[in-house]
């Protein structure tokens, strides 16, 4: 049979507890909810931003500076994204900063990293919006697009000069320089 005394302290021990488990839960939480931030938005057009949730990643040249606040099509024009990110107070952002988006392991996700910027520009203000930049895929990928594009016109036009009224031309045209140079090289051996 258990005394009167062992559960008052069984009680006692369970309420300290649940007081501890309850102020960690706050400081941990509250000092998350209570840190400040600056934010900044960054404009992507015609710019496919899949991958990229709210709470990912925000880099600044490789370091972890802020995370992404929220992902808005802009309602004025369905062809731009916002973006919303919270930094850090006193990340130095510069006017001459870009934005791009990184791809974050093989998963698909992205994040957002802020990259270039040089010391003599200004810092930007909070709630300006960041410059969107392209990364070395998004130039190779306008590049191959630009190729594959040339190489269609030049496909285009080789099937141009070899369709059957040309080739007939062409026939025509080595027939009679067969013609002529049968008719030189004669004048040439009489001479």
């Amino acid at each position: 049979m258990v005394s009167k005394a062992t559960k008052v302290r069984l009680g006692i021990f369970l309420a300290i507890g649940f007081i501890a488990i309850l102020l960690f839960a706050i400081a941990v939480a509250g000092n998350r909810l209570t840190q400040k931030w600056d934010t900044y938005y960054i404009m992507f057009k015609d710019y496919p931003v899949s991958g990229l949730q709210v709470g990912g990643t925000v880099n600044y040249q490789g370091i972890k500076v802020g995370q992404v606040q929220a992902v808005k099509i802009d309602p004025e024009d369905v062809s731009k994204v916002i973006i919303t990110i919270n930094v850090e107070p006193g990340t130095p952002i510069k006017e001459d900063t870009e934005a791009v988006l990184s791809l974050v392991g093989i998963t698909g996700l992205k994040a957002v990293e802020i990259k270039g910027g040089t010391n003599e520009a200004k810092n930007m203000q909070p709630e300006s919006f960041i410059k969107a930049g392209s990364t070395m895929l998004d130039d190779i990928s306008d590049r191959a697009l630009s190729i594959a594009e040339k190489i269609d016109v030049i496909a285009a036009n080789i099937g141009e000069i070899t369709n059957n009224e040309n080739q007939e031309s062409i026939a025509r045209i080595l027939s009679e320089t067969s013609l002529l140079l049968a008719d030189t090289r004669a004048n040439l051996g009489g001479t």
